[in-house]
């Protein structure tokens, strides 16, 4: 008797497994698609690499920094659109959309020098030509 019912927890038990698979949804054992954006960062002014400029897709927390080379190179799961923004200091702000698919995206940016300070209450701005 201590047997059968020991065969009858193990069936119950194996049905209850494989049923799972057919209740929980596929794409949570599906692989997630990582999409590549990489590029390089010089200033505009000398076409020098940049170094520690930021590059990151906004309102994310996904983006890396350029190395020594000015070479950046992030994935992120995120499909479509995207807005991508690159920072450092003594430079303008870049943005540039893009749309994320099955290709790399090469984004090359060129950042102007742009520096201010404060004079009286009032910024003075000094651009590059």
């Amino acid at each position: 008797m201590m047997m059968n019912s020991y065969v009858q927890v193990i069936a119950v038990a194996a049905f209850i497994f494989i049923l799972s698979f057919f209740l929980v949804p596929k794409r949570l054992f599906a692989q997630s698609a990582y999409y590549l954006v990489k590029g390089k960062v010089i200033d505009k002014n000398t076409s020098m690499p940049l170094a520690g400029a930021s590059v990151f897709a906004q309102n994310t927390t996904i983006g890396e920094a350029t190395d020594s080379s000015g070479n950046y190179s992030f994935t992120t799961t995120e499909k479509g659109p995207q807005k991508i923004e690159a920072t450092i200091t003594g430079y303008k702000p870049y943005e540039q959309d893009i749309n994320l698919g099955s290709a790399p995206v090469i984004l090359n940016i060129s950042l102007m020098p742009h520096l201010y300070f404060e004079h009286n209450h009032k910024k003075i701005i000094f651009n590059s030509i």
